[in-house]
């Protein structure tokens, strides 16, 4: 019996308990891939009969509607929430703003699931509450920074609105029943919202407790020398049960590929790219190390004043727009005079030379963060990059991490914080954040052998053999470091994990 079985038999127990309806019953799962699985087999035994409504907090939130945002609320966007930190610290006159605004963002991002968990009417107390507890510990005229982006964190957070606030406004005499499947980690707004519902919610948890251990589950451990070895084995598990999976004319299971190290993770994946196996990459990664972020880097990087003549023949090289054949003309002519920064050259005008120099002229000066917008994503045009970006699936993540489409580019316009003035060097820094923040995750292939994903998502999902490279000291330390300002106390009263125990 899977875990599904188990967790759907309590279910349907659940629903002849409280004589609830399926069709007025809510189940709220732990991740979004297990949302087809639960349908498929809630349709399988009851073919005839209605199906209960099998939802995430975030798909739940959805199809409710959304939420309005005010000016100064964290949004989830690394770039528009960088500049309501800079915002926040100068209006609370903390020295050091440029620099401690990353530490507030991060501690911010920290406190949000725990803000959103709180009803939105009881935030403000949520956080007055909580203001002394965070303030122990943290009296020592050295410690004043931090402090003070630890209460402005607390004021963001609790002053924020949430894509599932939509949630606590539901009329619960519409619905019947709301049932919370528990994951491998806690799910602070899907306990918060049955505890608001009261007699009707309940959870369902010890789910991997009730199924036992099979000869199915037991585990092979394998020693490495190196980082490479360790690739090399995990591919080579892989392909071992890929092709003792293969059954004629039927549908095999894929294998699970646990992403517990990302570079490492990495080199299994290009090793079973060689070797013609089909992935599927659940967990995606940075959004900087495509080529379409590279490309778009580049481009910035040989607009700076200071660029090197190989900074704008990297950025020139990859502009469709540019002939191929002038454009080796003048690197030659770069080379032989060995020319290192662009405005320093000393060569004879050329049309192409006088068609970079006004290329790089309009990207100079002060300007909004909407105007630089509207100035990069005219340039991409201009240099033939942008219509290749927009027929891409990486190149339009770009545009959209820097919101350079249509939609993002028209709610810039009308943000406060986007119109404060800043110069190209702040310009490009502010992209190149916006694009390490960001992760890329590829079109998910229709029937792959290989899945990549995250230890968490592994709950009652069918897969043929789990291969869990990096488990060792140094990726599963037993006593972490954990990131953030947090003191031990804050994180006991903010519900965090704490290293070394509770």
């Amino acid at each position: 019996m899977t875990l599904i079985d188990i967790a759907l038999n309590r279910v349907a127990h659940a629903l002849r308990t409280h004589g609830a309806h399926p069709a007025r019953t809510t189940v709220l799962l732990p991740f979004a891939q297990l949302l087809p699985l639960f349908a498929l087999a809630w349709a399988a035994r009851f073919p005839d009969g209605f199906a209960p409504r099998f939802v995430t907090t975030q798909s739940w939130a959805r199809q409710l509607g959304a939420v309005s945002l005010q000016d100064d609320d964290y949004r989830f966007d690394a770039g528009l929430d960088a500049l309501t930190a800079l915002k926040l610290l100068n209006q609370a006159k903390v020295p050091g703003a440029d620099m401690l605004a990353p530490l507030l963002m991060d501690a911010c991002a920290q406190l949000t699931g725990v803000a959103a968990a709180v009803a939105p009417t009881d935030r403000s107390n949520w956080a007055t509450g909580l203001a002394p507890l965070l303030s122990a510990g943290m009296d020592s005229p050295l410690l004043q920074a931090e402090h003070a982006v630890v209460q402005l964190a607390l004021g963001w957070a609790a002053s924020s609105a949430y894509a599932s606030d939509v949630l606590w406004r539901q009329d619960l005499g519409e619905a019947s029943l709301l049932i919370l499947v528990s994951g491998l980690q806690p799910d602070q707004l899907g306990e918060s919202l049955v505890r608001a519902w009261g007699d009707q919610a309940l959870r369902i948890e010890d789910l991997t407790l009730t199924c036992g251990t099979t000869a199915a589950t037991q585990a092979q451990l394998y020693a490495c020398a190196d980082f490479e070895d360790e690739a090399q084995s995990a591919a080579a598990c892989l392909l071992h049960h890929l092709n003792a999976n293969e059954t004629p004319g039927a549908q095999a299971l894929p294998i699970a590929l646990v992403a517990t190290d990302r570079v490492l993770t990495r080199r299994v994946r290009a090793l079973l790219d060689a070797s013609g196996v089909t992935v599927r990459d659940e967990t995606g990664w940075k959004l900087s190390t495509t080529r379409a972020a590279a490309s778009v880097m580049a481009c910035l990087d040989a607009c700076a004043w200071s660029a090197s003549a190989d900074a704008v023949l990297d950025w020139l090289k990859n502009s469709p727009a540019v002939d191929a054949t002038l454009l080796g003309e003048l690197e030659s002519d770069l080379r032989s005079l060995r020319t290192r920064r662009w405005q320093s050259r000393r060569l004879p005008e050329s049309e192409l030379q006088t068609w970079v120099q006004t290329r790089l002229d309009s990207m100079q000066g002060n300007r909004s963060l909407h105007a630089w917008c509207l100035a990069l994503l005219d340039l991409l045009g201009q240099c033939g990059m942008r219509e290749p970006l927009e027929v891409d699936a990486a190149g339009m993540a770009v545009l959209d991490a820097l919101h350079l489409t249509p939609s993002a580019l028209m709610s810039l316009g009308e943000w406060p914080q986007a119109q404060r003035r800043m110069g190209l060097t702040e310009f490009t820094a502010w992209c190149r954040h916006c694009l390490e923040a960001a992760s890329f995750v590829p079109e998910p292939a229709e029937s792959a052998q290989v899945v990549i994903l995250p230890l968490t998502q592994l709950l009652a999902r069918p897969f043929a053999a789990v291969v869990m490279p990096g488990c060792d000291e140094i990726r599963f330390n037993a006593s972490p470091d954990l990131p953030g300002l947090w003191l031990t106390s804050h994180r006991q009263a903010l519900g965090f994990a704490c290293a070394g125990g509770p």
